[in-house]
């Protein structure tokens, strides 16, 4: 099963994935037995799976787009 979603977020506008929106998404999708225990999501910046039933579980790519030093 695969689905796409658009993020939006208050403040900020259109965003480009959310691992706490598409969590919730397959929630919903469950619970109306339009998703059984995986779904694969379609982002503007790749895909993510979502497995589960008791607990949801995200798998995805994650790139490393700043880094920083912490000088405390």
């Amino acid at each position: 099963e695969t689905c796409k979603i658009y993020y939006y977020e208050r403040g900020v506008g259109r965003t480009v994935s959310s691992s706490t929106g598409s969590a919730a998404v397959f929630a919903v999708l469950q619970k109306l037995n339009l998703a059984d225990e995986w779904l694969f999501v379609q982002t503007p910046v790749g895909e993510l799976k979502i497995t589960g039933k008791s607990a949801i579980y995200i798998e995805n790519l994650t790139k490393i787009v700043y880094k920083g030093i912490y000088l405390g």
